[in-house]
C-alpha cells in the first residue's frame, strides 16, 4: 500500500511567505501528528549562479550552452534576493539533480517539496515542456507553471493570434491561473498531495477529473480539479490516504 514520509520539509524559493506557512498548516491538518512538518531554505553553494545560469534552456528541443557573464550575474542577483530571474526557462530534471546535491539528507523517509517561481522544463517527444510539478527527490512544484504548463482555452490562442490584448485578458482571468492568483494557495495543496502520493506510493495521479491529484493538461481540468470540484480527494484516495495516516499512527 506504501508509507507517508516520517518528515515532510517544505522550502520557499520566490513565492510569499505566507505560501510557505498556509502549506505547512494545511497538511498539519491532513495529516495529523503522524509526520512531522518542518519549514526550511535550500541553501546555494558558491558556484550556484554559474550552475543555474547553465541549466537555462535554449530552445524547443532543450539547447543549452555556456553561460554569459551578465546571464551568471543575473542568477547571483536573484538568490541574493531570493528571488529568481523571471521569463527564464531552466532544465527541470538537471535542475532537480543539482537541488539534490545541495540537501542536508537524503533519507527515502524525508519529502522534500520545493514551492518554486522557476520556469522549469522536461523533454516529452523532443519536444521540451513546462511543468507544473516534478516528481522525484526533491519534488519541485513551480507556481509559474501552474500558470505557464497546463493549455489554455484553444480562444485565448486565437485572440492573442488577432492582438485584441482586451480578449485575452478576458479570457485568461476567466478560465486560466494568472501569475500573483489568489488562487495559487489553493492550488497549491493538490498539487503538494500529489507529491505526497508519489512518495508513499509511487503512483501521484487520479483518472477522476474532480480528484485534486487528476494530471491536468489544460488550464479548465486544473482549475476544475484544484477549485471547483465538490470534493477535495475522490473517495478512492480519501480512504487511502486514511489508511496511509493509520500506518504512521
Amino acid at each position: 500500500m506504501g508509507k507517508l514520509p516520517k518528515e515532510i520539509i517544505l522550502y520557499g524559493e520566490g513565492v510569499p511567505e505566507e505560501y510557505i506557512d498556509a502549506l505547512h498548516s494545511y497538511l498539519n491538518d491532513k495529516l495529523g501528528y503522524g509526520t512531522i512538518l518542518r519549514k526550511g531554505y535550500i541553501v546555494y553553494n558558491e558556484r550556484a549562479p554559474f550552475v543555474l545560469a547553465s541549466l537555462r534552456i535554449r530552445g524547443p528541443h532543450g539547447e543549452r550552452r555556456e553561460p554569459l557573464p551578465l546571464e551568471i550575474e543575473v542568477e547571483k542577483r536573484g538568490l541574493e534576493r531570493r528571488s529568481p530571474p523571471k521569463g527564464v526557462i531552466y532544465d527541470g530534471w538537471e535542475f532537480m539533480r543539482y537541488i539534490r546535491s545541495l540537501l542536508p539528507s537524503h533519507s527515502i523517509s524525508r519529502l522534500h517539496i520545493l514551492i518554486t517561481t522557476r520556469l522549469l522544463s522536461t523533454e516529452e517527444g523532443g519536444i521540451h515542456h513546462i511543468r507544473a510539478i516534478l516528481l522525484g527527490y526533491p519534488c519541485i512544484i513551480s507556481t509559474s507553471g501552474l500558470v505557464e504548463g497546463p493549455a489554455k482555452p484553444r480562444k485565448f490562442y486565437l485572440f492573442r493570434r488577432l492582438g485584441n490584448e482586451e480578449l485575452y485578458r478576458a479570457v485568461e482571468e476567466d478560465n486560466s491561473l494568472r501569475h500573483d492568483d489568489p488562487r495559487l494557495p489553493l492550488v497549491l495543496r493538490g498539487y503538494t498531495l500529489q507529491a505526497l502520493f508519489y512518495h508513499a506510493t509511487g503512483n501521484p495521479f487520479c483518472k477522476d477529473k474532480g480528484c485534486c491529484l487528476y494530471n491536468a493538461h489544460w488550464q479548465d481540468e486544473l482549475i476544475y480539479a484544484q477549485l471547483e470540484s465538490p470534493y477535495e480527494l475522490c473517495p478512492l484516495h480519501k480512504n487511502l490516504l486514511e489508511e496511509l495516516k493509520k500506518g504512521n499512527g
